[in-house]
């Protein structure tokens, strides 16, 4: 009796594996950066590292905690797919480097000091990060691995993005932030999956239920992350006129066409989802029915049918491409938005 070959598990490298690159990564960023500071002065490196390591940080959030989401409210079957995996890791790995990179300048730049919460923030976050770790691995090879746990770990290490502010946070200030970060990783980090993950596989069947699905979830995340934007530039500028006369409220209305364009591209996208690939995928159902009732020697029309099917997913690629390449504009605004001074 011939039995069925395993189903592939989902890449879980060794946690040894991931310090160690995590480690060297955060090594040749540190270098990079002091290699810079001798060059050009702090004045000029400064501002730029601390853009750019809070961008990527937030970027690394997106990917591991958006794939972890993906799996858990529109794809579970997702949980062991070596591509998704791949994501997830990545996303730990840049967060690790970013928030070693974070420290060192905060530290280098002298203000680090006993009691201070941005470095007490930082030091939290990369603890929280190994408890992190180890509750992926579970979850990424399907044994137990408790959602009220890894919701927890989320909210702590939502949390230590909130007390790196620039100003500590009161509590609904805590809880807004703690919503559109939530809603932020779910919707850009399921477009990273829809892109990297299930467009490659090819998987209709899969395509079909997950198109449906993500759609209704990102229209809740963007109606979230709009209350929880506008809460977010009231409260930090204080009025409506400190938006347009202030550095804070220039990189504000920046990220607000960023997101605007964003949101123009997911329109466009699901519209053509509506007319072409929902179609196209029930047409490609047919046709693959049709294919297994062909005779042996395979003559007929079946791979020009699959390439007709092809083309609305590689329409829908151009489209996710555009989406992501404004959310990345939008991460790094936001990282830019920390910082940026309120006074004129």
């Amino acid at each position: 009796m011939r039995h069925a070959p395993p189903a592939p598990a989902g890449y879980d490298p060794p946690l040894s594996q991931v310090l160690l690159v995590a480690a060297l990564g955060s090594a040749a960023l540190a270098i990079a950066v002091a290699i810079a500071r001798a060059t050009v002065g702090d004045a000029v490196v400064a501002p730029v590292v601390a853009a750019s390591v809070r961008g990527a940080s937030y970027l690394g959030l997106v990917l591991a905690v958006g794939g972890l989401a993906f799996t858990a409210l529109i794809w579970p079957e997702g949980r062991g797919e070596r591509r998704l995996a791949s994501i997830v890791w990545l996303g730990w790995l840049t967060v690790g480097a970013a928030t070693v990179l974070h420290l060192a300048s905060h530290d280098a730049a002298g203000a680090a000091a006993p009691g201070d919460r941005i470095a007490a923030a930082l030091g939290v976050r990369l603890a929280l990060l190994l408890g992190a770790v180890v509750w992926v691995s579970a979850y990424l090879r399907g044994r137990p691995a408790p959602r009220a746990v890894g919701l927890a770990l989320f909210a702590a290490l939502a949390g230590t993005w909130v007390y790196a502010g620039p100003v500590a946070p009161g509590p609904v200030t805590i809880v807004m932030t703690l919503l559109h970060l939530a809603a932020a990783c779910v919707w850009a980090g399921g477009l990273a999956v829809l892109a990297a993950v299930l467009l490659p596989r090819g998987s209709t069947a899969s395509l079909e239920g997950a198109l449906g699905r993500f759609s209704q979830v990102a229209t809740v995340c963007v109606g979230v992350l709009a209350v929880s934007g506008i809460y977010h530039a009231w409260t930090r500028a204080g009025s409506v006129g400190s938006l347009f006369s202030t550095p804070y409220g220039h990189a504000f209305w920046l990220k607000v066409l960023a997101v605007s364009a964003m949101l123009v591209a997911a329109n466009a996208n699901r519209k053509y989802v509506a007319r072409h690939v929902g179609a196209g995928i029930r047409r490609g159902h047919r046709d693959d029915r049709d294919d297994a009732a062909e005779e042996p020697d395979g003559r007929g029309n079946a791979g020009h049918d699959r390439d007709n099917r092809a083309a609305p997913l590689q329409m829908l690629g151009l489209f996710l491409g555009a989406e992501i390449a404004f959310g990345l504009l939008v991460m790094v605004l936001t990282g830019v938005l920390v910082d940026a001074p309120v006074g004129g």
